[in-house]
């Protein structure tokens, strides 16, 4: 009886928190943290958080979980070796050019998180696990180093997947906008063309008002010119007429004036003839009066022998 209490507080036995360190002793397949059966005691503190399948089925103890909340980081679980559980720590939410990979159980061995710098290819432990004495975790560093080569090498691939996707993003969007250029100087062609045909029909309405306007004009010309000859023509005859009456009564008049002015030009021609005769007579005779007493006073002289005066 005495055994099987013993058994019995050495399966329920917990150290302190404060330890960091939980140790549990149990029957396996009941007690095994690396069951689904497994429900350890109560902590201070902390909250269990019950473990999961990995992807490949194979079953991820639980671990504990501090009940507060610590402002700016983030709790990184604790993990088990064996029946031995080592508590987890607090992580900052994020470091300056480094991303946070998750820590994770792979075949059954603890890989700790760590901060990544895929710029300079290097890594930061926010905690080492400690030293277990254990002889599997020189090979859980070296399945670790590989776990990370492996990860380097698909963040190599997935570096030239995207460049190769980048590229050809490239070459669709240059692709694009040939196509897009192509279709506004098809845009630009088109509209030229539409512009022309509105202009040659601008041109040719202008052209056949123009033609209408100047067919309507010539047309109203000819009848003002056709009606303006008719009246000049209707006034030439009546002007014609009225000069004629005119010319007939003024050349009547004009005859008898020219008459009258002949017969009084030969009266007065008549009157200068007959004066002109008569002053012509009466001149030769005192010429001849006076050239025949110069003779005889010539005469007289010579006989007297006094000289002639001049």
């Amino acid at each position: 009886m005495l055994s099987a209490l013993a058994l019995a507080a050495s399966i329920w036995f917990t150290p302190s928190a404060d330890a960091g360190v939980t140790v549990s002793v149990s029957f396996p397949a009941v007690f095994d943290p690396w069951t689904p059966y497994y429900a350890p005691n109560y902590r201070d503190g902390y909250v269990w958080v019950a473990g999961y399948y990995g992807p490949r089925g194979v079953w991820h103890p639980g671990h504990w979980r501090p009940e507060y909340v610590r402002s700016g980081y983030d709790w990184v679980p604790g993990y088990w070796v064996g029946s031995v559980y080592y508590d987890g720590y607090w992580r900052p939410l994020s470091r300056s050019g480094y991303v946070w990979y998750a820590p994770t159980y792979v075949g059954g061995v603890w890989f700790d998180g760590y901060w990544y710098s895929h710029h300079h290819h290097t890594r930061h432990y926010e905690h080492r696990a400690v030293s277990h004495g254990y002889s599997h975790h020189a090979a859980a560093h070296r399945a670790e180093d590989r776990r990370e080569a492996r990860e380097d090498a698909r963040e190599r691939r997935e570096d030239r997947h995207e460049a190769r996707e980048d590229a050809r993003e490239r070459q669709e969007d240059a692709r694009e906008r040939h196509e897009d250029a192509r279709e506004r100087h098809e845009d630009a062609r088109e509209r030229a063309e539409d512009g022309r045909e509105r202009s040659s029909s601008h041109q040719a309405a202008d052209t056949t008002r123009k033609s209408e306007a100047r067919s309507e004009s010539g047309r109203k010309a000819d009848v003002s010119v056709g009606s303006a000859s008719t009246r000049k023509a209707e006034v030439a005859s009546a002007a014609g007429s009225s000069r004629k009456a005119d010319v007939k009564s003024t050349s009547g008049s004009t005859r008898k004036v020219a008459e009258a002015s002949v017969s009084r030009k030969s009266a007065s021609g008549e009157g200068r003839k007959a004066s002109a005769v008569k002053s012509s007579s009466a001149s030769r005779e005192a010429s001849a009066v006076k050239s025949s007493g110069s003779s005889r006073e010539k005469a007289s002289r010579e006989k007297s022998g006094k000289p002639s005066r001049k």
